[in-house]
């Protein structure tokens, strides 16, 4: 019986694993891709050009963070009334991680910010 029970804490354990590795990875993918666009002074069309399709992936990763917060969220309060508080702490923290992260690229993919240094460039 006890075998079953730490069977199905290591499965969600693991089921939840990708998302939390989802969260981290993400947010430094897009950091390092942000860092190589082109500078809007030197080359404004390559720019533009660039910041376009970062921002089409920003949109993909912040879907993926909303995803991952749902999840870990859900899962950390599966994990509170089934297993140890201090697993279902740590998914709830890397939910809540996610939900910040998510909403801090949606701040800074608003189109506005974008426009605004395009014209500051010329």
């Amino acid at each position: 019986m006890r075998a079953s029970q730490t069977d199905w804490r290591t499965r969600l354990a693991a089921s939840l694993f990708p998302f939390k590795l989802y969260v981290i990875l993400a947010a430094i993918c897009l950091f390092a891709w942000h860092a190589r666009l082109p500078e809007p002074a030197q080359h404004s069309v390559a720019w533009h050009m660039a910041i376009g399709d970062f921002n089409t992936a920003v949109v993909g990763a912040m879907l993926g963070y909303a995803l991952s917060t749902v999840v870990l969220v859900a899962g950390g309060f599966v994990q509170m009334s089934i297993s140890s508080r201090r697993a279902a702490l740590w998914s709830i923290s890397f939910g809540v991680a996610g939900l910040i992260i998510g909403l801090i690229l949606w701040h800074y993919t608003d189109q506005h910010y974008y426009d605004s240094m395009w014209r500051s460039a010329w």
